[in-house]
């Protein structure tokens, strides 16, 4: 109770060298407080409100690995079929005269452009999934370490369309992999800047960044500096401190004294 009451703000971002001296409480037991506090619940309200109803996102396309054989399914339901009932084509043809032809004619067209966009949109989807798992076949085969530096540009040439277009056709969908569901975007990795390998992307680089931040000793975690020394040892790459607190913001991991623990 002293330390939330009189020095909950210097003990939210982990100021405990200040605390103790302050208070003479050591740094075991303050670990022993955090540990406490991490198990209460900030907003008591919600265990009296209703249970909202779970929501479970469905992927857009599966792509599975057997025996080092990549292979994908487009969601059927992602992409719908159409169908226009047969008795108004029929109508069509016997009511050429009548008034309601020119509006079933134009029903016609409508039904017809959408099913040719509904075609090409599946396509060009088939055509987008093909070149990803082209492109990062290592990070499907190997692990997710080896995700390779890849732009919807460079896609889009192959594919000879707009780059927008690539951009809608990934825009909100969803993979299922390997390595669990994944947002289509994230296969598109901007080249490491400033590295010597060309197939060194930055979700490479996050992805060692996370692994060396969950294995190492939380009683003395790696600096930045440390890290950056590790991945040059360990991996060959080659960043700046900086990159590295950018990456490990992003990726929403707090720094090495916040990481810290004292028992």
């Amino acid at each position: 109770e002293l330390i939330i009451e009189e020095h909950f703000f210097l003990f939210a971002r982990k100021a405990w060298k200040e605390i103790a001296a302050k208070t003479g409480v050591s740094m075991k037991t303050l670990q022993a407080v955090q540990d406490e506090v991490s198990q209460l619940e900030p907003r008591p309200g919600l265990h009296f409100s209703y249970d909202e109803e779970h929501v479970y996102i469905e992927p857009d396309v599966t792509i599975t690995v057997v025996q080092d054989h990549i292979t994908f399914e487009l969601n059927q339901r992602a992409f719908p079929d159409v169908e226009m009932n047969e008795g108004y084509f029929a109508m069509i043809q016997d009511q050429k005269r009548h008034e309601a032809y020119t509006y079933l004619k134009e029903k016609e067209q409508q039904y017809n452009w959408l099913v040719q966009a509904l075609r090409q949109r599946k396509q060009t989807m088939t055509h987008v999934v093909r070149e990803i798992i082209s492109h990062q076949t290592d990070f499907f085969l190997t692990g997710k370490h080896k995700m390779k530096p890849l732009t919807m540009k460079r896609i889009a040439e192959i594919l000879q369309v707009h780059e927008s277009t690539v951009s809608r056709t990934v825009k909100g969908k969803m993979v299922q992999t390997p390595y669990g569901l994944m947002e289509m975007k994230q296969f598109f990795q901007a080249k490491l800047e400033g590295h010597s390998l060309e197939e060194t992307s930055s979700y490479t680089v996050k992805t060692h960044i996370a692994e060396l931040i969950q294995t190492e000793n939380k009683k003395k975690p790696y600096s930045d500096q440390q890290i950056m020394t590790l991945l040059q040892q360990t991996f060959g790459i080659r960043v700046s401190r900086r990159t590295i607190a950018k990456y490990r913001e992003q990726m929403n991991l707090p720094s090495s004294t916040l990481r810290k623990r004292y028992d």
